[in-house]
């Protein structure tokens, strides 16, 4: 929305593209695709030290004493925001489970406040956590994409990892930029490049740098990465705009925790 004269978006989040749509840059039903705006998936996942030292598996074991998470801060990364919507949706759908009418959110605050109290550093960004975690070996686990821990084994720097049991499906959606593209007169090979990115070709690609495809036909290429007992989104803990309300916001159970946080390290 700053003005960056691209013709497509490809961002982090629906909810990015919907500031996008608010201001005017994308047509309001960039959803209708057989995809719903989405080009690729990936998991939110744990990675670990080799031999797994602290015996990492679940989203419960990063909330043990002695362990060092890392992740990057969700005021500044969008990356952070999913990381920790996976934490607190496993929580939930949990709770939900047990209760459906009424679910005791008391150990969703507690599985937040306890894996935030041992964040040992939040980055700016997924890659700066990524960087801290293998290059300066801060942590003994780094909650992020699937994705990057796979495009870090294929530059041949393998970081091993985890799938925990329950856990959030990553949709980085893509749309058009209507106003560059009149501007630029070149709709017709912005859209061709769009299709092309759908396409198993481009999808396959995609798998290839860590991906999970939404193209059935290129899904057989990530067909032996391992599968969660449960994969939830966005949309099962209410949305976007709802998950911002309720975890980032001033208010926010996330941004209370983190203050919390804070204030017991200054004690």
């Amino acid at each position: 929305s700053s003005g960056f004269d691209a013709d497509l978006a490809i961002l982090s989040h629906s909810g990015d593209m919907d500031l996008l749509v608010k201001a005017g840059k994308v047509d309001a039903a960039w959803r209708e695709t057989p995809s719903k705006g989405i080009l690729t998936n990936s998991l939110v996942v744990i990675g670990h030290r080799p031999g797994n030292p602290k015996s990492i598996h679940d989203w419960a074991d990063l909330a043990q004493p002695g362990v060092g998470v890392l992740y990057p801060d969700p005021k500044t990364s969008g990356g952070a925001r999913w990381n920790i919507n996976a934490i607190y949706g496993a929580a939930l759908l949990d709770a939900r489970e047990k209760n459906p009418e009424n679910p005791d959110l008391a150990p969703v605050r507690d599985r937040l406040a306890k894996v935030q109290a041992n964040v040992v550093n939040m980055d700016q960004s997924g890659r700066q956590s990524m960087a801290s975690f293998s290059r300066r070996g801060v942590g003994d686990a780094v909650v992020t994409y699937e994705n990057e821990l796979l495009l870090q084994a294929k530059e041949g720097d393998p970081i091993p990892y985890v799938v925990p049991s329950s856990t959030l499906l990553i949709e980085s959606p893509v749309a058009l930029v209507g106003p560059s593209i009149a501007k630029h007169g070149n709709e017709e090979l912005a859209k061709a490049f769009l299709d092309f990115l759908y396409s198993t070709e481009a999808q396959t690609i995609f798998a290839e740098f860590g991906f999970r495809p939404v193209d059935e036909a290129a899904k057989a290429a990530v067909a032996d990465r391992p599968q969660p007992a449960r994969v939830f989104t966005t949309d099962d803990l209410g949305g976007w705009a709802k998950l911002e309300e309720e975890l980032y916001s001033t208010n926010g159970l996330w941004t209370e925790i983190a203050a919390q946080t804070v204030q017991n390290r200054g004690k």
